[in-house]
């Protein structure tokens, strides 16, 4: 991986900073030194994802985990981890969730919702 480096610190700036709800693919290109176009092909190809698509699995990824440690509501949520919009945040939750359902075998005679 030629921009391993960069690519590394660009994920750890977003692990950190995704609760932040004017992250921006202009904001990380520019903590590792690239132009926004040149950073928005190299993530992709060295990471398979686009940067929305991490973006929008860390923050997922963070919900959760706090989903899992309290009683927070769904719109407490979406903010603490960088959604200022809880249906926009509630529609790639379920998509998510849906996407993972998917990848998992179910038993016979269930189904998920």
């Amino acid at each position: 991986m030629r921009y391993s480096a960069e690519i590394s610190r660009a994920k750890e700036f977003i692990r950190e900073n995704y609760a932040d709800s004017v992250i921006s693919l202009h904001r990380v290109a520019g903590e590792v030194g690239f132009s926004t176009n040149h950073f928005s092909t190299v993530f992709s190809q060295e990471t398979g994802q686009t940067f929305v698509e991490y973006l929008t699995a860390v923050r997922i990824e963070a919900a959760k985990q706090l989903l899992t440690c309290g009683n927070s509501r769904m719109s407490d949520i979406a903010f603490d981890v960088g959604y200022q919009d809880s249906h926009y945040f509630s529609y790639l939750f379920k998509k998510a969730r849906r996407r993972f359902a998917a990848r998992v075998p179910q038993p016979v005679g269930r189904r998920v919702k």
